[in-house]
């Protein structure tokens, strides 16, 4: 019999303040930009136009909005915050904030409402400024090398605890240092709450093929560490999958006495992905953002994604994106990472005579 299962595998959507966090946050107090988002998440913000000639806001993926890892939910780590600023000034492509924007972000607005809302014995425990915990952080790397190159920036990730009592109001009195002249760029900021790989965590193994029960087995674990007062319903998405795999999904040990199989998968078949999303839309697909990708050179099998247009019934009713594809593609897609993607590969086949 087929083995079907359900599962959350990621969460994503807007708080309207750090107080959503039931038991504290840990924040970062010198954000890497690799923790920045770098892909497209299917959501979108509007933030202020490159073109400096044009004053006006424009709707950005996400990864394009200025924005950088804050902080991770105390009690569940794989939870994190991200802080949009949709004023903030940023090239067309953006990759991070200046060292000069998260000094003025962390000096002149997040560490003095820290300092007005917590008890002194707190706060000097905490980096004085955002040069000081870069330099803090960069330590142990520097002192320990003979020579510092501009090259070797590498740093520890360091965070802080700050407890749930008063973080309502520490986010109150960064919303009133963002209005005071020479912070305005940091107005109307945007509170991103994402979980990233929660499949194992949220599968339900006592009854793995009922979603409902799937559903709210979640829903209690996420109000463990979330409260959902401060949740923005309708900027809130949960991303289900659903699995349906062989009843034998791989072999045994060698040295067991049980007998093999042979390790199988499913593929889609192209037929039955058109149908599938014939019945989603209702006998009328959209044309664009449905992308087919064909598995192993097979003309009639691979996995497809597709993107719900605006104005669909589907978006409208809270489904922004979907994919279907087996799990063959991990063997290409190592950590979205794939294979002859270096630009510089082109130059292997060159003679040594021709450079």
């Amino acid at each position: 019999a087929l083995v079907i299962s359900f599962d959350i595998d990621s969460i994503l959507g807007f708080v309207d303040s750090p107080a959503a966090a039931v038991h504290g946050i840990r924040f970062h107090s010198a954000p890497q930009y690799y923790q920045n988002i770098g892909t497209d998440v299917h959501l979108t913000l509007d933030r202020v136009d490159p073109d400096q000639g044009r004053p006006r806001l424009i709707p950005s993926r996400l990864k394009d909005v200025p924005h950088f890892i804050f902080a991770k939910i105390e009690g569940a780590n794989f939870i994190t915050f991200h802080l949009f600023f949709p004023h903030l000034p940023c090239y067309h492509d953006f990759n991070r904030l200046t060292d000069e924007q998260l000094s003025r972000w962390f000096d002149n607005i997040f560490y003095p409402a820290v300092r007005q809302v917590y008890d002194v014995d707190r706060p000097q425990h905490l980096p004085a400024s955002y040069r000081h915990a870069l330099a803090t952080c960069r330590a142990p790397q520097v002192e320990d090398r003979l020579l510092e190159t501009p090259s070797y920036r590498s740093q520890l990730r360091m965070s802080y605890f700050l407890p749930p009592q008063g973080l309502q109001q520490l986010w109150d009195n960064i919303l009133a240092a963002i209005r005071q002249p020479g912070s305005q760029d940091f107005r109307d900021p945007e509170l991103f709450v994402e979980a990233k790989g929660t499949k194992l965590l949220f599968k339900y193994p006592d009854a793995p093929s009922d979603l409902l029960a799937v559903m709210e087995s979640f829903d209690s674990k996420l109000h463990r560490v979330l409260d959902f007062s401060h949740v923005c319903s309708d900027r809130f998405y949960i991303d289900v999958g659903k699995e349906t795999c062989p009843p034998h999904s791989g072999p045994v040990a060698r040295d067991s006495n049980v007998s093999s199989h042979e390790a199988q998968t499913y593929l889609w078949r192209r037929c039955c992905i058109r149908r599938h999303l014939n019945q989603l839309y209702d006998g009328n697909t959209p044309k664009s953002d449905q992308n087919f990708y064909h598995e192993s050179m097979l003309r009639d099998a691979g996995g497809m994604t597709t993107l719900t247009p605006p104005s669909s019934r589907l978006c409208r009713g809270g489904i922004r994106y979907g994919q279907m594809y087996s799990l063959t593609k991990e063997m290409i897609d190592a950590a979205r990472t794939f294979p002859f993607q270096n630009p510089d590969l082109r130059h292997m086949a060159l003679d040594p005579q021709l450079r």
